[in-house]
């Protein structure tokens, strides 16, 4: 990304797109396409952490950095003359807004003086108060489209305030079809001591080094995750690997045992020049994201004790060796729970399923790089429709390793689990989303355990309709008959759009609304909120204002 594609007229335009809606400030969503795109949260963390509202003291997002042990309070400013520079008295003014949260009594004054407020339910909800008790650090980013002059620069050093302008946000933006190398040189001065050096023939060279870890941090693509386009993971989050590198760089006592507690970094590139200082071309990191990452970040305290062990491999032009040799990498630690099972029974089964029966050109994704076009279900939406409408928790659907991991036999292990029920639920939750509109509040629409939620709720109410429930126990005729199955789809977006105004008066008109965010991830209150809404429609059943779903598509 180029700093001049974060012009006003492609910021409203084509970058923001479907992040702005009605309810959504422009700079909220800015700020949403930010924290996706450069802190790399998933579109349910960036919507949670946005609290751009009325009574926010100038805070439009918070963020818990469990890795590195802070809170980020982040405000955005949307610039729309792209010739008019940030000066000083926004930082400023952004300064003395964190400054109202920096303690944990500031935060409870904060929660007391305001409750319904949307910085107030945030704080609440992530414990904010709780995490400063624990000596979790403040931190200040301002995130800007435009340029920010020498007196900005200046009221940022003088307030630690991180700036995000538009050449640091173009600098770390990934491109999707970003090469698969960082292109040109890099070195590494391994004079005091040595390198040894093994060759597999023809096919590649190993050259084991340790290194000044200032010497891993001059490689291009660190900011922008150029260098780790290969690696099958970025940084992972909250992970205890981040909190003991963070840990241990932030104690110079422990830079010479560095090479000690760390793995190491393995390096493929095209060419390799040994000699004391060990020269590299075209070059990509396939195992060390998350530790390169956390050392730019806090490279401040690298000292020169401070080194790494890495494997540099050279190979020429052999595309699938390089593969290979990445996968190998990252099996010695975790790899996403979906890209483990992508090989299981459970899915190949499911993916052959899919192409035998053919249905409406329907096809089954459970790879990463797998044709997505068309009718492709990708087997993680597969599994979240799954565990909200028969494992029955919508709460969960926004953790994906659950579907893989710890609940994947529950998901996907029963027999009821077929290529037809999962066309089904598809088709169910198209429904659903036909339904959204009825809330008539963007924000609770388009937060994606809103849906989840419904499928649960309508699962839930057809299981209590006898006729229903053995129609749906064969996904196949149902799909296969064409007329019923209109109206059975009929049913579910009528229902779901009944439970859509339900949810409109629980979230958004009534005296003091909760926080659907939090209401939403909690299993008890979903269960709560779910039984007394198909208590209200039985309620309107027994008084003829409602009909059993069946009656309508049997």
């Amino acid at each position: 990304m180029l700093p001049d594609e974060l012009d006003y007229a492609n910021l409203s335009g084509s970058i923001l797109g479907s992040y702005s809606y009605e309810g959504r400030t422009e700079s909220a969503s800015f700020l949403a396409w930010f924290i996706e795109n450069i802190l790399r949260l998933d579109d349910v963390e960036a919507a949670d952490s946005i609290c751009d509202g009325p009574s926010d003291r100038g805070i439009d997002a918070v963020y818990v950095d469990h890795d590195n042990s802070e809170v980020i309070f982040l405000q955005a400013k949307v610039r729309q003359n792209d010739a008019r520079a940030i000066g000083d008295q926004p930082i400023r003014d952004f300064a003395g807004s964190v400054a109202q949260f920096s303690t944990p009594d500031l935060v409870e004054q904060a929660l007391a003086a305001a409750p319904g407020s949307e910085i107030a339910k945030l704080l609440k909800r992530t414990d904010v108060a709780e995490r400063l008790r624990e000596g979790y650090s403040v931190a200040s980013w301002f995130v800007t489209n435009a340029a920010v002059d020498e007196n900005g620069k200046r009221a940022a050093e003088a307030t630690t305030v991180t700036i995000f302008d538009r050449e640091n946000i173009a600098n770390r933006y990934v491109e999707i079809d970003a090469p698969d190398v960082v292109e040109g040189t890099a070195e590494f001065d391994v004079s005091d001591n040595g390198y040894v050096e093994f060759s597999a023939g023809d096919k590649a060279k190993l050259y084991l080094i340790t290194a000044k870890a200032e010497d891993f941090l001059k490689l291009g693509g660190i900011g922008d995750g150029s260098l780790f386009a290969q690696n099958v993971r970025l940084s992972l989050g909250n992970t205890k690997v981040n909190k003991d590198i963070v840990k241990t760089v932030s104690d110079q006592s422990k830079h010479l045992f560095f090479p000690m507690y760390h793995n190491g970094i393995t390096i493929i590139c095209k060419k390799v020049e040994p000699g004391d200082k060990i020269k590299i071309t075209d070059y990509v990191v396939v195992n060390g994201a998350q530790s390169l990452t956390v050392l730019n970040r806090h490279k401040s305290k690298v000292s020169d004790d401070l080194r790494l062990v890495a494997k540099i491999i050279e190979i020429e032009g052999d595309d699938a060796f390089a593969r290979e040799i990445t996968l190998a990498s990252n099996n010695q630690n975790a790899i996403r729970p979906r890209d483990q099972r992508s090989t299981n029974l459970l899915q190949t089964r499911l993916e052959a399923e899919f192409r035998r029966i053919g249905f409406e050109g329907y096809s089954y994704v459970i790879k990463r790089g797998q044709d997505e076009t068309g009718n492709a279900i990708i087997n993680d939406e597969a599994g979240r429709l799954l565990m909200a409408y028969d494992v029955g928790e919508p709460w969960s659907c926004h953790q994906i390793y659950k579907v893989f991991d710890e609940k994947y036999t529950e998901v996907f292990g029963r027999p009821s689990v077929n290529a037809w029920r999962i066309i089904l639920l598809t088709k169910m939750m198209e429904k659903v989303l036909e339904s959204l509109n009825t809330i008539k509040f963007e924000p609770l629409q388009r937060y994606r355990l809103t849906r989840y939620f419904l499928l649960y709720a309508i699962s839930r109410l057809l299981d209590g309709d006898e006729a229903a429930r053995s129609i749906l126990a064969n996904p196949e005729a149902l799909l296969k008959n064409a007329e019923k199955l209109t109206k059975f789809l009929e049913t579910v977006r009528t229902i779901s759009s009944r439970y859509c105004v339900d949810l409109r008066a629980e979230f958004v008109e009534a005296q003091d609304p909760p926080d659907y965010k939090a209401v939403l991830k909690s299993p008890t209150q979903v269960q709560e909120m779910e039984g007394r809404f198909r208590k209200s429609f039985h309620y309107d059943v027994a008084r003829d204002r409602e009909k059993m779903p069946s009656v309508d598509f049997i």
